[in-house]
């Protein structure tokens, strides 16, 4: 008879909880999350008339960053606790030994890290942030546009929790290639690179 009863009794569906909007702050977040991340990008950066191409690389404890431009290639290695500038000179690489620290600088340019920080703090101080989608490199991202020190400010970070594209009027960086886990001979230092320092 319960049984009966149980089974007259009206199926009312549960509705599926509405996906959530993403916010100006689930940017900084997604970059936090992917600081833990394996994964290689290449950005086309430019700066008024100069242009270049950032070439990065992470596999924690491991990190590399290549800048190419007309003007030659500098590569930033910071592997384990060695960290190495390396510069290519009439056809010879030269890596000067140097501190984790002093390497630092320039990886920030690009590490989630880093920028999960500068986000933030463009997201306390933005007036009139609007939200959008975006595509770069094949990678679906959310973008946080704004006025940030009285200067139109974009930021744009994948779902994957890294930079997609950061500019403003003066200069932008746009992520034009990406790549999975990279393979360990991207952290080994130029074939027969001459080590100074």
């Amino acid at each position: 008879m319960l049984a009966t009863a149980a089974s007259a009794q009206p199926v009312v569906a549960k509705k599926k909880p509405k996906p959530k909007s993403p916010s100006a702050g689930s940017l900084s977040s997604a970059l936090a999350k992917g600081a833990k991340g394996s994964f290689s990008v290449t950005y086309l950066i430019k700066v008024g008339a100069v242009s270049g191409t950032y070439t990065y690389s992470q596999k924690p404890p491991d990190y590399t960053l290549t800048f190419s431009s007309k003007e030659g290639t500098v590569e930033v290695f910071l592997i384990g606790k060695s960290a190495y500038d390396c510069v290519s000179v009439a056809g010879t690489n030269i890596c000067t030994k140097e501190s984790a620290s002093t390497v630092a600088p320039e990886l920030d340019l690009i590490q989630p890290v880093d920028q999960s920080a500068k986000i933030k703090a463009f997201v306390a101080g933005a007036k009139g942030i609007k939200l959008s989608t975006s595509t770069f490199a094949k990678q679906a991202s959310t973008c946080a546009a704004g006025r940030y020190g009285g200067v139109k400010t974009t930021y744009c970070v994948t779902s994957g929790g890294f930079l997609a594209y950061a500019g403003t009027k003066a200069g932008s960086l746009s992520l034009t290639g990406y790549g999975g886990t990279p393979p360990t001979s991207a952290f080994a230092l130029p074939a027969g690179a001459k080590i100074v320092g």
